[in-house]
Formats: structure tokens, C-alpha cells, sequence
């Protein structure tokens, strides 16, 4: 099958970005940054300038090297950083009225056709450091036929809205399909889990519901409680299109 144009996505619906490079990104963290990357050069300078006055040329030349090679590292990792920023200033994903145009951190590009997404991932990750909370982001993984798999973090603006126009798009489609996937006897795949109307697949193994005595999530994690009182556990982040998995469960297992 031939690859989607940009062209076959018909009209633009709404757009979502990263935070553009503003001035005080420059004047908040690249400015200091270059000055602390400018001070072991100067003080290379003034080292070398000393030596070069008090113990001649060969001491000159070994006092200066330490901070010029500190000060080359430091503009390297400088300039990585600022190129980082460049890069994810273009990062965007444009909903379309037929798809989706995701452009990434590395100028990658994806053109999905909404009949191309099989499933969408969502996932809130907490990081700590040394038992302390820090910030909160939240994570979109877009799955297509191929295996595909195009993640979107929360750097993204509104991504939460983004999320759920992807939703809206693609799961009353799905949501059909997998009922009468169910209906006809055969298995829904959900990622690493598998429904059917005689049980569930975890990771392969399969469980009959009368061994299953309870479903929930719980900080970010499926939670399959079974009867023998063991707990199986699978991240959300993991499992595309959980909101109908977890509907199927309610209107055609426990049913």
C-alpha cells in the first residue's frame, strides 16, 4: 500500500507544539551556561599569562591545558543542549480531518491515515529523586499495523486534549470491530493482553475468568487479581486502547 501524503489528510483541524525557544530560555539558561562555560577558558588565559611570566614557556603550556580542555568539553555539552532545544522547538503533532502529521525531537515525520492507528496508549510517569516528587509528565504512544510506534510526551502542549481528539477519531471504529471480534469467538489483542469471552491473556498465558476474581488500575498499573489470591500486573503505558478493553470487560465478559 502506497504511503500517505501530507495532502491526504484534507484540512488542518488543530495543531500542538512544543514550547517554542523564547528569550528567556536565552536569558534564563543559555547565557549563564555560556558564561560558565567561558570562565575556565579565561581563567586558562590568565594561568597560561602568569606562567608564561614567572616559569617560562613549558610551565605555561601545562598550567592552561586542564581548563582550555574543561572549557572545550563544557561548549560541546553547550552546544548539544542548545540543539536539543532548536530540535524540540519544531516538535508538533497537526491533527488532520483524515489523520494525523507528527513531526518529532529529530526532524522525523510520521503521516497517519486514521484508519492506520489501531490503538493509542496513555500513561502518567512521577519522577523522584532521593524520595522526592518531582515533575509529572504524561506520555501518548500512537500504534499502527506495521508495529509502529510513535511516543508524544507531555512537553506537547495540551496533550491531554490531543489524547482525546485521537480518541474521539478512532475508538467508536474499534469498539465495533472488537465486539464482533468477541462475538465470533475470537481474541481482542490489547498489547502484552488478550481478551476473550472464556478468559483473559496475560503476556501469552491464558486465564479463564473463573479464576479472575478482580480487574483495576492502580498508580498506573493494570491490576489482575485472581482467585488464588496472586496479582498480575501490566503498565497502562503498555496497553493501547484500555477505555474499550475495559468496556468490553463490563458490557460483554461480565454480562
Amino acid at each position: 500500500m502506497q504511503a500517505p501524503k501530507l495532502h491526504h489528510l484534507d484540512s488542518l483541524i488543530a495543531s500542538y507544539r512544543d514550547r517554542p525557544l523564547q528569550w528567556k530560555d536565552v536569558l534564563l539558561f543559555f547565557l549563564p551556561a555560556a558564561l560558565a562555560t567561558l570562565a575556565p577558558w579565561l581563567y586558562g588565559t590568565w594561568r597560561i599569562q602568569y606562567a608564561q611570566a614567572r616559569f617560562g614557556p613549558a610551565a605555561a603550556q601545562q598550567w592552561g591545558w586542564n581548563w582550555y580542555t574543561l572549557s572545550a568539553i563544557a561548549l560541546i555539552s553547550l552546544l548539544g543542549l542548545a540543539l536539543c532545544r532548536l530540535q524540540r522547538a519544531h516538535r508538533k503533532v497537526d491533527v488532520y480531518q483524515n489523520g494525523l502529521y507528527i513531526q518529532g525531537t529529530l526532524g522525523e515525520k510520521h503521516i497517519f491515515l486514521w484508519r492506520q492507528v489501531t490503538g493509542i496508549a496513555s500513561a502518567t510517569i512521577q519522577y523522584h529523586f532521593l524520595g522526592f516528587r518531582l515533575q509529572t509528565r504524561h506520555q501518548l504512544t500512537i500504534f499502527s499495523p506495521e508495529g509502529k510506534a510513535v511516543t508524544i510526551d507531555s512537553r506537547i502542549k495540551n496533550a491531554n486534549e490531543l489524547s482525546a481528539r485521537i480518541k474521539a477519531k478512532i475508538y467508536p471504529k474499534l469498539l465495533v470491530q472488537a465486539r464482533l471480534q468477541l462475538r465470533d469467538g475470537n481474541e481482542v489483542p490489547f498489547g502484552p493482553l488478550a481478551l476473550m469471552v472464556s478468559g483473559i491473556k496475560i503476556r501469552g498465558r491464558f486465564t479463564a475468568w473463573e479464576q479472575v476474581s478482580r480487574i483495576h488500575i492502580q498508580q498506573g498499573f493494570l491490576m489482575v487479581e485472581f482467585e488464588n489470591s496472586k496479582t498480575q500486573k501490566v503498565a497502562v503505558r503498555e496497553i493501547p486502547n484500555i477505555e474499550i478493553f475495559l468496556q468490553l470487560i463490563s458490557e460483554e465478559v461480565s454480562a
